[in-house]
């Protein structure tokens, strides 16, 4: 286990409702028992709450513009950004997508296009800190290294890149402010960037203890872990979890 100290200050976190209520879960995109069956990969299910947790409506609707599967997804203010992705229905090794699809949970609608970075990709990450919505990397014909960021308070759209290219990683946010990005593959990396949404600086922290892809990771208050994942060849790294703090030292 590792802790990283970073001085930092914190904002509110942001919640997410519609017009008839508080919204309480939303899936699209996906791939069904049978593989090849349409309605799964363009299909969204969309539940609203009450304020005492009872459901108020289930929508689905609305049909993705992409269908796909293997897509991220994360929210920030009202929007819940959908992004990246493979459509099954295109030539093998042809379906990446470039694509994102948006729901504004103020207004209920729908609105969709292409991430600015412009590359199509499976097998990225996505997570919401500090007012944005951040997809990285993913896999292509070989990894991407491709960062989109999308700004929930002025709907603008940017890009940048990671330090070392990858697929099947992980994201978290710490103290709603710093969106932190770990690990990945082909082959294990120990790699971890961070993001300062605040001022928008890119940096590295210290590295994993193993190499690892298919990893999760989580935030709470001014921490962010990350754990599980297969390393690589002898090493055993399903049992490791590394922690980054920011803020005071944690003793």
């Amino acid at each position: 286990m590792r802790r990283w100290a970073i001085p930092s200050s914190h904002s509110s976190c942001l919640s997410s409702s519609t017009n008839e209520g508080i919204l309480g879960s939303l899936r699209a995109g996906g791939q069904g028992h049978i593989k090849n069956d349409t309605r799964v990969p363009a299909g969204t299910d969309v539940w609203t709450l009450t304020p005492d947790g009872t459901l108020a409506k289930h929508d689905s609707s609305h049909k993705l513009a992409v269908p796909r599967k293997k897509l991220s997804a994360a929210a920030a203010g009202d929007a819940i950004v959908f992004g990246m992705g493979y459509d099954d229905a295109l030539p093998k090794g042809t379906g990446y997508s470039a694509a994102w699809e948006m729901l504004n949970t103020t207004s209920g609608e729908w609105s969709t296009g292409t991430l600015p970075s412009g590359v199509a990709r499976q097998y990225g990450t996505a997570v919401g800190c500090g007012g944005k919505v951040i997809f990285a990397g993913g896999q292509l014909s070989g990894r991407s290294d491709a960062v989109d960021i999308f700004d929930a308070a002025t709907h603008q759209w940017s890009n940048a890149t990671l330090t070392v290219a990858r697929s099947n990683l992980a994201a978290a946010c710490a103290a709603n402010r710093y969106a932190v990005i770990a690990g990945g593959q082909i082959p294990g990396r120990t790699s971890v960037d961070v993001l300062d949404t605040q001022s928008g600086q890119w940096g590295t922290l210290a590295p994993l203890n193993f190499g690892r892809g298919w990893l999760v990771g989580a935030g709470a208050g001014d921490c962010v872990v990350f754990g599980s994942g297969p390393g690589v060849g002898s090493e055993s790294s399903a049992a490791s979890v590394d922690e980054y703090c920011f803020g005071p030292m944690l003793r």
